[in-house]
């Protein structure tokens, strides 16, 4: 293997003094020219979905060890069918293969798992490996899909570009499919939630039917707020943000808020808990609304629906600071 080139061979006694072989030019082109994929076109050496399983790999160049590879036109490719019961990521890969003199684009079939992986790359003194694509092949599948192939050109672990003679990078087919990607993605993700809020609703129903109402009214206070977009968020909240703010309610809040400071300041810890579960009896005042109450009643006062027992007659909306008032007149 010549050290130093290119000299002119001189004839010498009838034989040349100096022969270049292959491996020489070899070795003197890896010196500026790293191995990988040339970046022009940005789609060079691609591999796309075709038709059911059928890939293909675009025309483009490609540089290993020294060594030029030129994929003159689209070269199609079928992968082997899909397995059953498993899931395999196939590899689609460049081979330099000195024993055959030759670079030639192989396909790395992987073995079925339920989490596949990547066959290895080979890559020694005979045998080299630069990998064009990850191929997703689920179990059952007839048709391989864009989402379904991984692009590895740019990974500079496995593939990536030839430098030293790059001026400029276009890199429009990559975020192209990693548009494509999102695009599938967020699909996906909607079809999940779309499905997760349909188990919790069905969740729901049979807890009401089996007559455990009291978890369901927890799960389904979970599952309203998980809303499955920003219009229904609003929807929601506005609905709340409306009753709050209505004359009434918010009247009977300042009234709720001034009582619970007089009550924090007489009552003692005893009488607070009581009152919050709704079983307070006030003991020195006669017909106190919450002697015996009920958690009934106090769902009813708050409500503006309270009617006294001994009111037969047909019951009028009751003011709630007075009711509120007259409730904790003794506290």
């Amino acid at each position: 293997m010549a050290d130093c080139l290119p000299f002119n061979a001189v004839l010498v006694d009838g034989k040349f003094d100096r022969v270049y072989k292959a491996e020489d030019w070899a070795w003197y082109f890896a010196t500026f020219l790293t191995t990988g994929v040339f970046p022009k076109p940005s789609d060079g050496l691609q591999v796309i979905a075709f038709d059911k399983m059928e890939i293909r790999v675009n025309a483009g160049y490609a540089f290993i060890n020294g060594y030029a590879y030129r994929n003159r036109a689209s070269k199609g490719i079928t992968l082997s069918t899909a397995e059953g019961a498993m899931n395999r990521i196939d590899r689609v890969v460049i081979r330099w293969d000195l024993s055959l003199k030759d670079i030639y684009i192989d396909v790395l079939k992987g073995t079925p798992s339920a989490r596949p992986t990547a066959a290895a790359l080979t890559r020694n003194t005979e045998i080299w490996e630069l990998a064009l694509a990850d191929i997703y092949v689920g179990k059952g599948v007839t048709k391989i899909q864009t989402k379904d192939i991984t692009d590895q050109r740019f990974n500079s672990a496995l593939c990536g570009i030839v430098t030293g003679t790059v001026k400029e990078i276009d890199a429009s087919v990559l975020t192209k499919q990693f548009n494509d990607f999102f695009k599938t993605y967020s699909k996906a993700v909607s079809d999940d939630f779309e499905a997760y809020k349909l188990a919790m609703e069905t969740y729901l129903d049979s807890l009401e039917t089996s007559g455990d109402s009291q978890l369901a009214a927890v799960v389904k206070i979970l599952t309203d707020f998980e809303v499955s977009s920003e219009q229904q968020w609003q929807e929601w909240f506005d609905r709340i943000q409306k009753a709050l703010a209505s004359a009434e309610n918010g009247a009977l809040l300042a009234e709720l808020a001034e009582l619970m400071e007089d009550l924090y300041e007489t009552a003692t810890p005893d009488d607070i808990d009581r009152i919050i579960g709704g079983t307070y009896v006030d003991v020195d005042y006669e017909g106190g609304i919450f002697e015996a109450g009920s958690a009934q009643d106090i769902d009813e006062i708050i409500g503006g629906t309270y009617i006294d027992a001994a009111d037969t007659g047909i019951p009028e909306q009751p003011d709630m600071g007075d009711i509120v008032n007259n409730a904790f007149a003794e506290v």
